[in-house]
């Protein structure tokens, strides 16, 4: 562990000049084979790291807030309560503008996805 806080910054750079061999080359879908692969590391990690083509950027989704505590510096983490409410919830209905926005917010300040408060004039209702 000390050795990799150690090279930290070579390794985050690294990791983001995207120089290696692309597993799952379509960038355009998840594949069958991609989102097993991910269900098997949440399920024996309890945490996945990925590359996010859409953010740019090394995402980190987990499954409690142990395996939160696992994911390295570098990557901005996602509960899977928020990963069900951006997709699953509002399938659909949030926009690449509006997901980055949510993910430079989370990368920047910490933040949370929390459900959609209905008072509020971002509110997306059910439906």
């Amino acid at each position: 562990m000390e050795e990799l806080r150690a090279n930290k910054s070579a390794i985050l750079a690294r990791l983001r000049r995207r120089d290696w061999p692309v597993k799952y080359p379509d960038d355009l879908k998840v594949t069958d084979a991609e989102m097993t692969e991910v269900e098997a590391t949440l399920k024996r990690d309890g945490y996945a790291l990925l590359w996010s083509n859409e953010l740019q950027d090394l995402v980190g989704f987990y499954t409690d807030d142990a395996a939160r505590q696992r994911i390295p510096a570098g990557f901005v983490h996602y509960s899977l309560d928020e990963l069900g409410l951006l997709f699953f919830r509002f399938a659909g209905r949030v926009s690449k503008r509006r997901l980055r926005l949510v993910h430079e917010a989370k990368k920047t300040m910490g933040g949370k996805v929390i459900p959609p408060v209905p008072d509020s004039p971002h509110y997306l209702a059910d439906g």
